[in-house]
């Protein structure tokens, strides 16, 4: 039991983490080129910490501490020994909607990225239930709680409820499936391309 409360623990702590894309929707709606370039920057300058981490453990040396901490809070025990390529993958998914779709999509798209991944984390911890069957570790009440979270954002931003449960259908499908870090970039294009075409037909 000690062991699940720290795994919740720890994977809520990485998903506050997560959460923290949502600011590049205020940001974006200020400035999009300003939001792409410090959302590739700040990643540049984590993936070379992450790089020397690595260098200096393999040399023997004592990574800084900080880093190291950030490290294990992020990382998933089969990556603690590679860089962590989360905060990496998630930036690009916000970079890549706002580079693609419009400001409506975009928004929708990292929305559902930072809330819906987050909601089928909590529910599939929480609930747990049974597993999909092409998932060993994704459960059908994460599938569901991603679907209506995605399903309520998209609502928000565009007020079609039809479209809103389309485009949520398509973002929890793209969670459960065991894509480890790619869902942070194919959730938010796959929400933001449904949600731009059906504004396009509407």
């Amino acid at each position: 039991m000690g062991s699940k409360r720290n795994s919740l623990r720890r994977e809520l702590l990485r998903k506050l983490i997560h959460l923290s894309v949502l600011g590049a929707v205020p940001l974006m709606n200020y400035s999009e080129w300003l939001t792409v370039y410090l959302l590739c920057f700040g990643s540049m300058v984590y993936a070379a910490s992450e790089q020397l981490r690595l260098e200096m453990i393999s040399q023997g040396l004592n990574p800084v501490k900080t880093v190291q901490n950030i490290t294990l809070l992020l990382a998933r025990d089969r990556e603690s020994a590679d860089i962590v390529w989360g905060p990496v993958t998630l930036a690009l998914g916000a970079v890549t909607v706002i580079l693609m779709f419009p400001g409506t999509a975009a928004s929708a798209g990292i929305f559902c990225l930072a809330l819906g991944d987050s909601a089928a984390l909590i529910a599939g911890k929480t609930i747990g239930g049974p597993k999909l069957p092409l998932s060993k570790e994704k459960s059908i009440s994460g599938a569901a709680a991603c679907w209506i979270v995605c399903s309520a954002v998209v609502w928000v931003h565009t007020g079609d409820v039809l479209l809103s449960v389309f485009a949520g259908a398509a973002g929890a499908a793209v969670e459960s499936v065991q894509l480890h870090n790619a869902d942070n970039l194919l959730l938010p294009l796959t929400v933001a391309a449904v949600v731009e075409a059906g504004l396009m037909v509407l």
